[in-house]
């Protein structure tokens, strides 16, 4: 915010655009054009698969002149134009429909907006897929202090880049940004040698406050933020019945999670989008393929938890696999996750069926009020309003596919009932000011 002195209402204006529900932010557009672009000129019969809209800034000219802008500005592309930016940025959606081809990218240029806009861990992350296998990958973390086993603290102005190829290991190397005030200015350099990771090496320096005081060593299990409570509580469970009563979890939605176990902060990484007694498979490879094939080099076993591997050439969802997780299996064997995850999914069945029985004693409370609607009605008037409620919901109820779907909807909603707060004023400093008159820019 500081480098373009702008705020709330109006940052967003400038910088972020919305299209078919995915946001997309200013320096996103410009890190897509910047790769996009390399990968043109060094590999361009290889499509890319991203979830990004690659035509926004072909639509947005205003949009495309701001990418450009801020190109040339940090002297990333000094020649950047808003029609070379646009024209870059088209072929992350160069992967094309029906059967995966045989060697293709997979790119997310910010992992997650989320994150990156509340100046969270984030990260941009690139993967080669050849022959349905993850075979190199390169992840960036300009806010991850740079960090290894072999270091008696972790850098304290360096980011982190990690990398693995195929059979030659995953490494860790250090950058150093030229920065004022927290704000990047355009210039860095690498700093030292590469350093290998190996996933049963661990960091382990200073004290870890109450867990130092539990006597017993703890899992550290590193997994996804923003979750249910049914979710946690199955991921909880899984980490009691692998002997962990009190297993340390830290929470980021991206990639990071994985490089933060190949380097020895975590024993675990895992993703459980769903509750685990839904079998559906909804994992999307852009967000796993850089990250797992980085934890993969370094040592942890990757599988499914059903136990089998991941298959990686099923295109963009991994269709095949029910969640996701690499382990350390000097610490937890792969084994080990599978059986406790059996166990702990029939357990989340017997309460998934639990609240399904809830929702039917509710479904007959209802029914029973649509049912008495008509007689509570006084005018002509109320009481044909209330036999067409009385209709309209009595065929909801009767609807158990419906019914089914509403629930399911209502567990993986991700916005409140009531709906978003209020949208922001564009005289607002940093957002809404919900039903306030006071115009702050006033006089």
């Amino acid at each position: 915010k500081s480098t373009v002195g702008l705020h709330g209402f109006a940052l967003d204006t400038e910088y972020v655009r919305q299209s078919d529900g995915t946001e997309t932010t200013m320096p996103a557009a410009a890190v897509t054009s910047y790769v996009m672009k390399q990968l043109l000129e060094n590999f361009p019969d290889d499509p890319v698969l991203s979830d990004e809209d690659g035509e926004l800034l072909s639509r947005d000219q205003t949009f495309a002149k701001s990418v450009a802008n801020f190109l040339t500005s940090f002297q990333v592309l000094p020649d950047a134009t808003p029609e070379g930016v646009a024209e870059w940025s088209k072929h992350c959606n160069s992967y094309p429909d029906g059967v995966p081809p045989n060697r293709y990218w997979v790119f997310t240029p910010i992992d997650s907006n989320k994150e990156f806009r509340d100046a969270k861990q984030f990260c941009c992350t690139l993967c080669l897929i050849q022959d349905g296998e993850p075979v190199l990958s390169v992840m960036g973390c300009p806010m991850l202090s740079y960090d290894h086993p072999s270091r008696s603290t972790s850098h304290p102005s360096g980011s982190s880049i990690f990398y693995a190829v195929k059979g030659h290991g995953a490494w860790t190397q250090c950058v150093i940004m030229q920065r004022e005030t927290g704000v990047y200015m355009g210039q860095y350099g690498l700093k030292g040698k590469s350093l290998k990771l190996k996933v049963s090496e661990k960091i382990r320096r200073g004290n870890d406050g109450l867990y130092d005081m539990l006597g017993t060593e703890q899992l550290r299990i590193a997994q996804h933020s923003r979750m249910r409570q049914d979710i946690f509580l199955d991921s909880e469970r899984i980490a009691k019945l692998l002997g962990s009563e009190f297993a340390k979890f830290h929470f980021i939605d991206n990639s990071i999670k994985f490089s933060w176990l190949a380097r020895g902060d975590e024993d675990i990484a895992w993703t459980i989008t769903q509750g685990l007694y839904d079998s559906s498979s909804t994992l999307r490879i852009t967000e796993h393929a850089a990250g797992a094939f980085i934890a993969q080099e370094s040592g942890a076993v990757l599988s499914d938890f059903d136990g089998k591997d991941i298959d990686w050439s099923t295109g963009p969802i991994l269709a095949n696999n029910r969640g996701l997780f690499a382990t350390d299996p000097n610490k937890v064997p792969k084994q080990a996750i599978v059986k406790a995850a059996k166990e702990a999914t029939e357990k989340s069945q017997v309460l998934y069926e639990e609240r399904c029985e809830k929702r039917r004693e509710k479904a007959k409370m209802l029914r029973k009020i649509f049912e008495e609607m008509t007689k509570q009605a006084e005018t002509d008037e109320e009481i044909k309003g209330a036999e067409v409620v009385k209709r309209r919901g009595l065929e909801m109820l009767d609807n158990d596919e419906e019914m089914m779907k509403l629930t399911q909807e209502s567990m993986n909603r991700g916005v409140p009932i009531l709906g978003q707060p209020p949208t922001a004023d564009a005289d607002a400093l940093e957002g809404p000011i919900p039903y306030s008159p006071i115009n702050p820019n006033s006089e």
